[in-house]
């Protein structure tokens, strides 16, 4: 951050070293109240043939101490000054001296030597440090006319001709890109930023004398009346698009024409699809019967290999010499699950028959998503009158992997050594358990 330099006198009172540090009078690196006092300082000791300074009246109250200041104004014709570079500039038409009233809370009409009364250059002036180029520069352009804009330029080229240079001061034509007035109004924010580069601005005011004329809101305030016009355009818009949509509307008879056409074509091919089921279910009943003396021979073949997706294992039916009665059970348990009948290709037990043991029984269902159905539906099965479960017909790998996990929980439970290596389960160092034989039993 910049140090202040103080006063002639001396340090700056408050020692500032901050961002309100500027370049200020006499190109020096001052803060506001420094910067306010060598310019007071610098007014009482101008010489006694020097314009006087404007003096007001500050803190709020009317003052009675007034003085005269240069005033210039903007104008659409005028004389013109013959620049080195064979350039014309307006000269302003009034250039007199005025008295100055003020009762402004600040010190700013303390610096001023010159007032410039046009209002285009005084919005720009005001809201050029407070709003984007873009938001000032589409407000200008809005809403001053082209000759405006043009009259501003010239007035700003003729009051600071001396310290310009490049092409901005050059009088602009309208091009097929843009019209001249938006090239001017670049040139008037560029020699805007030029000048306060140079802190030349320092002691000029802009003005503007007609209020009507300016705009009443901000470049980055909303402006109450373009989002009036804006709604007035869309409500116009609106009313077209219904008016089209109304037209496009197609005539309800001819709606329901092609309704009945389409119906019609739906229904027959309904009825061909339903000719095609019956068949295919005949077929399906052909093939059924012709395999059943094989089902019960895939049971013993490589489960590796076998199709389980439409299997399930019922556990809990109990034996019976008859056949239909066990089956019976097993359909009665899928309808307390379910809620209806369930298709079901065949079932059969599993295991060879033995006294006192009840073997499970392997269900091949119809579709696989009646499996899917059954086994989420599964813990319904606590509500049947019988003790019966169902699980999914998974290869005898994946079942002794389970085992071999419910085992080895078990026996951590129980506070056991366990170690698992290779799908083989140690228990206190005797193998107890292995994926591939099962239950490892140990005499004596």
């Amino acid at each position: 951050m910049p140090l202040c330099l103080g006063l002639s006198s001396g340090p700056c009172p408050a020692g500032r070293n901050d961002s309100s540090v500027r370049n200020g009078e006499g190109d020096l690196m001052l803060c506001p109240d420094c910067d306010r006092e060598r310019h007071l300082e610098f007014l009482a000791n101008r010489p006694a043939g020097a314009i006087p300074p404007v003096s007001a009246a500050s803190s709020g109250s009317v003052g009675s101490t007034t003085s005269t200041v240069f005033t210039r104004s903007s104008a659409k014709q005028g004389t013109t000054r013959q620049t080195d570079s064979s350039k014309t500039v307006n000269k302003p038409e009034i250039c007199k001296s005025v008295t100055v009233i003020s009762a402004a809370k600040n010190d700013a009409i303390d610096r001023v030597d010159k007032f410039v009364c046009n209002e285009v250059l005084a919005y720009i002036s005001c809201y050029r440090d407070r709003a984007s180029s873009d938001a000032l520069r589409r407000v200008v352009l809005n809403h001053f006319s082209a000759e405006d804009i043009g009259a501003a330029k010239k007035m700003l080229c003729y009051e600071f001709q001396g310290k310009l240079t490049g092409d901005k001061v050059s009088e602009r034509r309208s091009s097929t890109s843009r019209a001249a007035h938006e090239a001017e109004i670049d040139d008037i924010l560029v020699i805007f930023d030029m000048l306060d580069v140079h802190n030349t601005l320092e002691g000029y005011l802009f003005v503007g004398t007609n209020l009507s004329v300016l705009p009443k809101f901000g470049p980055e305030e909303m402006n109450i009346a373009a989002v009036t016009d804006r709604q007035v355009h869309m409500e116009e818009a609106v009313r077209e698009l219904s008016s089209n949509i109304s037209a496009l509307k197609p005539d309800s008879a001819e709606i329901e024409q092609r309704l009945c056409v389409f119906e019609a074509a739906i229904s027959s091919q309904l009825e061909k699809l339903t000719a095609l089921a019956d068949q295919l279910t005949a077929t399906a009943t052909l093939v059924k019967d012709f395999g059943s003396p094989v089902r019960h021979s895939y049971s013993h073949s490589n489960e590796s290999t076998r199709d389980r997706s439409a299997n399930v294992v019922v556990f809990g039916v109990n034996e019976s010499s008859d056949m239909s009665v066990w089956r019976q059970s097993v359909v009665n348990a899928f309808r307390h699950v379910l809620g209806h009948d369930v298709s079901v290709d065949d079932m059969f037990r599993i295991g060879r028959f033995a006294a006192g043991k009840i073997r499970p029984i392997i269900v091949r269902l119809h579709s696989a998503w009646d499996r899917r159905l059954l086994l989420s539906g599964a813990f319904k099965l606590k509500s049947f009158d019988e003790k019966i479960f169902v699980v999914p017909d998974e290869p005898l790998q994946v079942r002794r992997k389970r085992q071999l996990q419910r085992l080895k929980v078990k026996a951590e439970r129980e506070g056991k050594n366990v170690s698992v290596v290779n799908e083989v389960l140690s228990v206190d160092g005797v193998i107890v358990f292995t994926v591939k034989d099962g239950v490892i039993k140990h005499n004596g």
